[in-house]
């Protein structure tokens, strides 16, 4: 789709220096050199499909296409381009410059004479063990196969795979392993015969590595470009620990109620390793570290989880960090952040939610308490028990205040009767 006009910059996406200079991203800088941008504004290069193609006046634009089939078969398309603003209208309806951009592109996938299986060995993130004399090369397989009527002989130039290692020797003064070796390099196949090719990987460090290598035919024609290439791709990572999250967002609580949160950490590498934590002393609340599955990573522990939580007696926000130590002295920081507070408004989205397994209680004279079903019936319980004890402490006061009145009546009433006789 072309459009005109320049572009300009919206705040967000570059940052201005004090003295009024922008610096522009790296799919802005694209748009800058080739007045190519994505027709929905924002939408980053690389997830883009649909873009604006601006034109001076009596430019000129070079455009190259692409044609990379997957199937043996003859295919047709129209180049999709098409004016600003003839988006939705039907090919009569066009001026005679927008059909003149209805261009169609024809082309025709052949299925060759060595057919691979993949064109493309992806070994993906390998761990590469810090220890040398653990590192063990990792292997994949492909087939090449046959699909003439005729007999190929096929050669690998493996060449550039030396050339990557060249004269670099290990720490034992041996010699590096190529980083990609690939076995057989050459062979003669029969009219339909499949053969097996097995492609190792040896990263060497925390990198990625990528070769192309060119296949060749023993009787094509022209040998200035390979028949084939083969792409050959991984890459070295050391022995790391991956989290779920490194901020733990705890729920807001009322007072006196202990609320939860949990990450899980992978291990990526690592034989053993033990992992403990630290909280800072300055932290304002006590955070507690637990490990439902234990402490330790390893080959047959490859992720665990640690739950984190708090209770607090008086109102508080706060924004910690816990970290977490490994038994190789490695920290890794958490970031905890929570609250705890009575006010109905700041604990809203818990009442809320746990409404049906908490509730107000309340005594005279005591403010009122939001506290769990189980602890309101404890104190209703003990509330009966206490109003009971206040019963029978009154009852038996009434008792003691009667029998003490008692004998004085009686010995009242002797000494009237004595003075009356």
């Amino acid at each position: 789709t072309t459009g005109g006009g320049a572009t300009s910059g919206v705040p967000g996406d570059g940052a201005e220096s004090d003295k009024g200079s922008v610096v522009m991203t790296a799919d802005q800088e694209m748009e800058a050199m080739t007045g190519i941008a994505p027709s929905k504004y924002g939408t980053p290069l690389d997830l883009c499909r649909h873009y604006a193609l601006t034109l001076g006046a009596r430019c000129a634009l070079s455009l190259y296409l692409d044609f990379v089939p997957t199937l043996a078969v003859s295919h047709a398309v129209k180049l999709p381009l098409k004016l600003q603003g003839s988006e939705g209208r039907l090919a009569g309806q066009l001026t005679q410059g927008e059909q003149l951009l209805q261009r169609d592109v024809l082309g025709t996938g052949l299925l060759p004479r060595l057919v691979m299986s993949t064109g493309v060995v992806d070994f993906g993130d390998r761990v590469v063990p810090r220890d040398q004399s653990k590192r063990v090369p990792l292997s994949a397989e492909l087939n090449f196969t046959n699909s003439g009527t005729a007999g190929v002989t096929w050669l690998l130039d493996d060449s550039v795979l030396r050339e990557a290692t060249g004269d670099l020797v290990a720490e034992d003064g041996m010699p590096v392993a190529p980083i990609f070796f690939i076995s057989p390099k050459s062979g003669d196949l029969a009219p339909g015969e499949t053969t097996i090719l097995r492609v190792t990987f040896s990263p060497q460090d925390s990198m990625e590595y990528e070769s192309r290598i060119p296949l060749y035919l023993e009787d094509q024609e022209d040998k200035s470009r390979p028949y084939l290439n083969l792409s050959l791709r991984g890459c070295g990572v050391f022995p790391r620990l991956d989290f779920s999250t490194r901020e733990v967002v705890l729920q807001t609580v009322p007072l006196s109620t202990k609320t939860r949160g949990f990450l899980t950490i992978f291990n990526n590498g690592y034989d053993e390793l033990t992992l403990s934590h630290r909280v800072p002393v300055t932290s304002p609340v006590k955070i507690e570290a637990e490990y439902p599955d234990g402490n330790t990573l390893g080959v047959t522990m490859k992720q665990l989880r640690v739950v984190l939580s708090f209770r607090g007696e008086a109102p508080v926000s706060f924004h910690t960090t816990l970290e977490l130590v490994d038994s190789e002295g490695n920290s890794y920081g958490i970031s905890v952040l929570g609250a705890t507070d009575n006010c109905a408004l700041t604990s809203y989205t818990f009442l809320q939610r746990y409404a049906s397994r908490f509730g107000y209680y309340t005594r005279d004279g005591k403010p009122v308490q939001f506290v769990g079903k189980g602890h309101i019936a404890a104190f209703e319980r003990a509330e009966l028990r206490e109003k009971e004890k206040a019963r029978r402490a009154r009852a038996a006061a009434r008792a003691l205040e009667k029998g003490e009145a008692e004998p004085q009546q009686r010995g009242g009433g002797g000494r009237g009767r004595g003075v009356s006789g």
